[in-house]
């Protein structure tokens, strides 16, 4: 009868790319490509008020594709949310101050 040792912690370098002996490495989910360019829009918000709105409601969409495919990112797209609409307000906020002191000068 042969015994068989189960060894734990040693690195296999076979063609299946290594891994733990013993175990099966398990492929992450596909990164949302959406998600990604919402996080790029809504950055971009620093420089303009359009693409930090573009970037939170896209961020809103990936996030439901990622629900429905399975893909990751989610990270990505909660900041684009977060990052597009707080531009979005500061801006709205922006434009009611200096639209409040252009009046002032009349």
């Amino acid at each position: 009868m042969r015994h068989h040792e189960v060894v734990t912690g040693e690195v296999r370098k076979d063609l299946d790319g290594g891994g733990i002996r013993g175990q099966r490495s398990v492929a992450s989910p596909p990164l949302n490509g959406l998600a990604v360019a919402a996080l790029a829009l809504s950055t971009l918000g620093v420089t303009n008020g359009l693409s930090g709105v573009v970037g939170a409601v896209l961020g809103h969409v990936a996030l439901r594709q990622m629900g429905k495919r399975g893909e990751s990112g989610r990270w990505a797209a909660i900041a684009a949310i977060i990052i597009g609409w707080t531009l979005t307000v500061l801006m709205l906020a922006a434009l009611v101050l200096m639209y409040r002191a252009l009046n002032d000068f009349d």
